[in-house]
């Protein structure tokens, strides 16, 4: 992707949706939604060996 003020390229990661709907014969774009990907999970917590150590 570019920015558009400036041009500089830049990468991003996310999840997006785009609608389109055909009418009267012409595929017209109707809405987008953009949204972050979610926050990495915590990590699990260390488990002991079978003999409790």
């Amino acid at each position: 992707m570019a920015d558009k003020a400036g041009g500089a390229e830049f990468s991003s990661t996310g999840r997006f949706t785009d609608v389109q709907k055909k009418i009267d014969g012409r595929w017209l774009y109707v809405v987008d939604h953009p949204s972050g990907d979610p926050p990495a999970r915590p990590a699990a917590p260390a488990t002991q060996g079978a003999s409790g150590n």
